[in-house]
């Protein structure tokens, strides 16, 4: 029976050595120490203890615990603007070879766009000869706008792309 018993305490020794201990301060400015935290809050924070009384996790307050996320949920972010900007220059590379090839996209984008205009424009007036309605006028003005705008967009894009190319290329701006 002996062998068995040290071998069961043998067994338990890891799991015992290597358990948690908790500690914290309470309302009343009692410490308290437990293996497993406590059922509520604590304004303090719980730190977490090895076995051999050593600080595993500071204790930190609400408080202190949001701003740490909102922190690294900041470098995160920061991360990954950092890896879009990359993959976007990348991108920008593989798919032009120079800034002409920005200049006849964005050409052939705007010829696209011009001819959407062209339609737009020539269903207005067809609607205005009609007479119809405000609210037909208006619909067909604020899709002739969205055009607009959406040329304005592109013009936008290619310039800021053909910045960014004779930047990646080390080019003269």
């Amino acid at each position: 029976m002996r062998p068995s018993l040290l071998a069961v305490l043998l067994a338990c020794a890891p799991v015992l050595a290597s358990a948690t201990l908790f500690k914290w301060v309470d309302e009343q400015g009692r410490v308290h120490y437990s293996d497993r935290p406590p059922m509520q809050a604590q304004p303090q924070g719980v730190s977490e203890l090895d076995r051999q009384g050593r600080v595993k996790r500071e204790a930190e307050s609400a408080a202190q615990q949001r701003a740490r996320e909102a922190d690294e949920a900041a470098r995160r972010a920061a991360e990954a603007q950092v890896r879009e900007a990359a993959r976007r220059d990348r991108a920008l590379l593989e798919s032009y070879r120079g800034p002409a090839d920005v200049e006849r996209e964005r050409d052939r984008r705007l010829a696209e766009n011009r001819v959407a205009l062209q339609g737009l424009l020539a269903e207005r007036e067809a609607l205005a000869a009609k007479s119809a309605g405000d609210a037909a006028l208006a619909a067909i003005d604020a899709r002739i706008a969205r055009q607009r705008a959406e040329a304005a967009r592109i013009r936008a894009r290619a310039d800021a792309d053909i910045q960014r190319l004779r930047l990646l290329r080390g080019e003269a701006p």
